[in-house]
């Protein structure tokens, strides 16, 4: 009986499909290994006396790696399969391949006599940029085919959900960030300001005196600038890894078309490590370490505003 697994809203590593690649040919070794002693075991016993458990041909086990412009290798050398997962920027599908046949037979006066069908067993793995399939299908091995689509299923499901912290709360991730990077440019500007202060007239620096009205426009200046400079740089960090945007509503007040993140289509897909996710995974590590830091300068800098503000109501 068949049993089909398609994987939603995870991440997959390649070394995710490393462990699944070593845990199928770990399968592929036990057949391989059931056969051939089996076959050991009878050949040199008389004809009459010859009993096979696992009498069949060898099993089967292939990787195949798909790469953009329609260029396919297929080889069953696991060490060529791992080198070719060491980049993955072109790649487009990976697949796994694994496939046994075999059957009792005891001899008769003429010919081996089949005690039962023949029994097979066979695992197919496919890993594209936005999904993942799984299909295992065992005859008269059932029980085995269900363990070994049970293992699987538990390798890939401890991978790390898509819809994670690092997407749900980017815009909070994005303003730290700009912030942060904004407050070296207001520091810059408030230096050069003092500097300057006997040069500039009265009336604005009544204006920079009002502890109100510069921790709003520090605020406002850090912000603007910050966001300014380094959208550009976390869009690239958060290229192709966001929710696609979907019509929700026409405002009338703004009247405008209001669209919103497309949450079920982007939970239903997966983030496979190849293509165009090649190296997600890595942006989605850089975006929580520069997270990390840039909550901590943002929440300093707050502290500050309050200290600011807090110092004019005494005044």
């Amino acid at each position: 009986m068949a049993q089909e697994y398609k994987i939603t809203n995870k991440i997959i590593t390649i070394n995710t499909i490393k462990e699944v690649a070593e845990y199928i040919r770990g399968v592929y070794n036990k057949y391989y290994s059931l056969i051939e002693d089996d076959m050991k075991r009878n050949e040199d016993l008389l004809y009459k006396e010859r009993s096979y458990e696992y009498r069949g041909s060898a099993p089967k086990l292939e990787y195949a790696i798909d790469y953009q412009g329609d260029k396919s290798l297929t080889e069953r050398d696991y060490e060529w399969f791992v080198e070719g997962l060491k980049d993955t920027r072109n790649v487009k599908m990976i697949k796994i391949y694994f496939y046994t046949i075999f059957h009792e037979s005891i001899p008769s006066e003429s010919h081996f006599n089949t005690n039962n069908d023949y029994k097979h067993l066979s695992i197919y793995a496919y890993f594209y940029e936005d999904r993942v399939k799984v299909n295992v299908d065992g005859k008269e091995l059932e029980n085995e085919a269900h363990q070994v689509y049970d293992d699987i299923k538990n390798i890939i499901e401890k991978s790390k959900d898509r819809f994670d912290k690092t997407i749900k709360n980017r815009g909070i991730r994005m303003k730290c960030f700009y912030f942060s990077l904004g407050l070296i440019f207001s520091y810059i500007a408030l230096l050069i300001l003092f500097a300057n202060m006997s040069k500039i007239p009265e009336n604005i620096v009544s204006i920079i005196n009002n502890y109100y009205i510069l921790v709003a426009i520090h605020f406002a200046f850090s912000m603007i600038i910050g966001t300014i400079i380094g959208s550009f740089f976390m869009n690239k960090l958060y290229e192709d890894i966001i929710p696609a945007r979907k019509y929700s509503h026409y405002s009338k007040s703004s009247q405008k078309f209001v669209y919103i993140d497309n949450i079920d289509d982007y939970i239903s897909k997966d983030e496979t490590q190849i293509g165009k996710f090649y190296n997600s995974l890595e942006r989605r590590n850089k975006i929580e370490s520069i997270y990390k830091y840039c909550r901590l300068i943002a929440l300093a800098q707050i502290s500050i505003y309050i200290i600011c503000i807090a110092l004019a109501v005494i005044k």
